[in-house]
C-alpha cells in the first residue's frame, strides 16, 4: 500500500507541560491493557521521536471508561509510557523520574539502559508484593542519539517479580500493551523505515497503526500524540498558548487538535476502504452432480 500523498504536509503542534496530572485509580485489569507506541522519524536530518497512546485506563459499567495522560517525563529528555497495571506502573514511572533526575545525564545508550534497569530493579524490591503486571516504554535522547527501552514487569502468584528489558538500536518503532501486535503488523506492512521517514509521513503512519489496533478490545478510541527531540524546535513549528513565549527549549510537543483532525481526514482517504465499495463477480463454474 502506498502512502505517497497520505501524510499531511504540515501537522500542527502545541507546547505541553511534562508533568502529567495525577491519574485516576482503577480496578484490576488484565495484563497489558492499552496501546503505546514510540517511533523514530526524521526532521531536517535530526532524529525525532513520536509518542502515541490511547487514554483508556479502565472500564466501568455500561461501557464507560476512565482516562489519563500516559506520557510521563522521567528526566534528561526521556519520557515513559505505561501499559497494564496502571497504579503500580504510574508509581514506577514516578520512582524512575525522581531518582533519574537526581543523577547527571547518562553518558551513552549503554549507561542509560543500565541506569533504567537498576532503577526498575530497585523499585521492584519496594513493591515486591504487587500482583498487577505492567510495562514501561521509555523514549529519550542521550545527546542526539535516540534510545527506546521496553521494560516488562511480571508478578507471579506469590508476588515475586520478573523484569525483562529490551533496547534495540535503530529500530523503527516499539509498542507496549495488548494492541502492540496489531499496530506493529501494520507498520511493518507499510515498511516503516526510521532512516527515511519524514516527520509528517511518520505521524500519519503511527496514527494509522494506532487506529488499526483499536480492534483490540482494551485499546481506547481516544488518541494522543506528541513528539520530542534532542534539538530546539523552530518558533514557526509551535502553536503557543495565549500570552506564552517560546523560551529556550521545548523538548516535547503535543499534536494539536487541528493536527489530529488532519490525520483522521488522511486516514479516511487512504486507509483500507470498506468491502461494501468493492464490486467483483468471481467466475463460478458448475461442477455438476
Amino acid at each position: 500500500m502506498g502512502v505517497s500523498d497520505a501524510a499531511p504536509r504540515a501537522v500542527p503542534f502545541v507546547s505541553r507541560k511534562t508533568d502529567a496530572p495525577t491519574p485516576v485509580k482503577h480496578r484490576v485489569y488484565p495484563m497489558a491493557m492499552t496501546l503505546c507506541i514510540a517511533a523514530v522519524a526524521q526532521y531536517h536530518g535530526e532524529n525525532v521521536a513520536i509518542l502515541c497512546s490511547d487514554a483508556k485506563v479502565d472500564e466501568e459499567a455500561w461501557g464507560a471508561s476512565r482516562t489519563a495522560i500516559k506520557v510521563h517525563g522521567v528526566g534528561h529528555n526521556m519520557f515513559a509510557m505505561i501499559a497494564g497495571g496502571w497504579i503500580i506502573g504510574n508509581e514506577c514511572a514516578k520512582y524512575v523520574a525522581t531518582n533519574h533526575t537526581k543523577q547527571g545525564p547518562p553518558n551513552d545508550r549503554s549507561d542509560a539502559l543500565a541506569r533504567i534497569r537498576r532503577l526498575c530493579e530497585d523499585f521492584l524490591t519496594v513493591y515486591s508484593g504487587a500482583k498487577n503486571d505492567f510495562s514501561l516504554l521509555i523514549s529519550g535522547f542521550v545527546g542526539r542519539d535516540h534510545l527506546m527501552i521496553r521494560a516488562d514487569i511480571v508478578f507471579n502468584e506469590n508476588g515475586m517479580s520478573g523484569l525483562e528489558l529490551e533496547s534495540t538500536p535503530d529500530v523503527g518503532a516499539i509498542g507496549i500493551g495488548e494492541g502492540r501486535f496489531a499496530a506493529s503488523l501494520l507498520l511493518k506492512h507499510r515498511r516503516y523505515d526510521p532512516h527515511n521517514m519524514e516527520l509528517d509521513r511518520a505521524c500519519y503512519l503511527v496514527y494509522e497503526a494506532k487506529k488499526f489496533a483499536e480492534t483490540v478490545g482494551s485499546v481506547g478510541e481516544e488518541t494522543r500524540m506528541a513528539i520530542h527531540s534532542a534539538v530546539t524546535f523552530p518558533p514557526n513549528f509551535v502553536k503557543l498558548p495565549d500570552g506564552a513565549t517560546m523560551g529556550s527549549v521545548y523538548s516535547i510537543l503535543d499534536i494539536s487538535i487541528e493536527g489530529m483532525a488532519q490525520l483522521e481526514k488522511a486516514r479516511k482517504r487512504f486507509f483500507l476502504r470498506s468491502e461494501e465499495k468493492f464490486k467483483f463477480k468471481p467466475p463460478f463454474v458448475a461442477t455438476g452432480g
